[in-house]
């Protein structure tokens, strides 16, 4: 898993918790609010330069 730090990929450890079909809880390795990378992670590496898209800018340009 990748969670974006400044404006890089960082691979992290997630201690998951209680999960079900949408949602996993995390006890350990991410804080509240760090947005992690869902789309696009095949083939990242650690420390790849990113840029966060919003669902509202996707298909638009």
């Amino acid at each position: 898993m990748f969670a974006v730090v400044d404006t890089t990929a960082a691979r992290i450890k997630l201690q998951p918790g209680f999960e079900d079909t949408d949602f996993i809880e995390s006890l350990a390795g991410i804080d509240s609010g760090t947005p992690i990378i869902i789309v696009g992670q095949n083939g990242l590496k650690d420390s790849t330069r990113v840029r966060i898209v919003n669902s509202d800018d996707v298909g638009q340009g």
